[in-house]
């Protein structure tokens, strides 16, 4: 209640007292004026009487007469160690029908470690003169000489479950990249406040698309100074391993470290081998030509370095 709705109560108070005060002749007005006075006095009070009602009302509003603030204790944030591995090996997954109660709550478990992984820090190496290339559903951009950071271009963009197929893939004797993955703040297109999906991961060398791969992707690598023995023996264990697990792997990426090893970079899925999918048979065409560009090419160094 205002204060001038107090104040209307309390001349009203006054009025009605007054108007019901009984009219006194000439010849009665020295005797009934204590009735008048108190009569004007009994309005008076209860006037005051609504005032001191509504105070608390009236003033507990404002912040000069608000009761201070109790402390209360800080909410507990849960942090998460490192991720949960994938409690399934590669064959298991591809063979699962259905997810099991027990996949679905790690998977909302990963989810959540995920989203409570800031990289935030990386977020500044989003920016034009960073941007390196465009993916399949992630944009990358150089994070310094010896990063690369993979931001989801859409949210929805399962960069958990990449995660988990990469760490799959690895179980299963596949050479592939160091990475991290967690969330940095964006603002999508329809959805302003969800964060986007990212991986930071090591930069690499002579890096590769097999399922759209070029001619200049396959002459950067093989002119690349870190091909050895090591990047052939590397990519034979990736052919081996889908050989032996039969499996698809869906826009499969890879490069170079440091060592020359090839590694592949978190897949867009994983699946039961499929001979009519167009895309994994050119993908694993274009891997098998690799293969052999890569085996001639060290023969032709070992053969050039003899002559010499």
């Amino acid at each position: 209640m205002s204060l001038h709705t107090v104040a209307s109560r309390l001349v009203h108070g006054l009025a009605n007292r007054i108007h019901q005060a009984p009219a006194s002749p000439a010849r009665q007005h020295v005797v009934e004026r204590p009735s008048r006075l108190q009569h004007l006095l009994g309005g008076a009070l209860g006037g005051l009487a609504a005032v001191k009602a509504e105070l608390p009302q009236l003033f507990g509003r404002h912040p000069a007469f608000a009761p201070p603030p109790v402390p209360h204790a800080a909410p507990r944030v849960r942090r998460f160690g490192p991720l949960t591995p994938p409690p399934l090996a590669l064959q298991q997954y591809v063979r699962l029908e259905r997810p099991s109660p027990r996949f679905t709550r790690y998977l909302q478990t990963l989810e959540r470690q995920v989203g409570a992984d800031s990289l935030e820090r990386f977020s500044p190496a989003i920016s034009r003169r960073n941007f390196l290339e465009k993916g399949h559903s992630k944009d990358y951009y150089a994070c310094g000489q010896h990063h690369v950071l993979a931001l989801a271009e859409r949210a929805g963009v399962p960069v958990a479950q990449q995660w988990m197929w990469l760490k799959m893939l690895g179980n299963a004797g596949v050479p592939v990249v160091n990475s991290r993955v967690g969330t940095v703040p964006s603002a999508f297109r329809g959805s302003p406040s969800v964060p986007a999906g990212a991986v930071v991961m090591e930069r690499l060398d002579g890096c590769v698309n097999f399922e759209r791969m070029n001619r200049k992707e396959r002459e950067a690598l093989l002119s690349s100074p870190r091909l050895n023995e090591t990047t052939l023996n590397s990519l034979e264990a990736v052919r081996r391993a889908l050989s032996q697990q039969q499996i698809n792997i869906e826009g499969m990426k890879g490069g170079m470290q440091r060592d020359g090893t090839f590694v592949l970079r978190p897949p867009d899925g994983i699946s039961r081998r499929n001979p009519r999918d167009i895309e994994v048979a050119r993908g694993q065409a274009n891997l098998d030509r690799l293969i052999h560009a890569v085996r001639q090419q060290l023969d032709d160094r070992q053969r050039a370095a003899r002559r010499a």
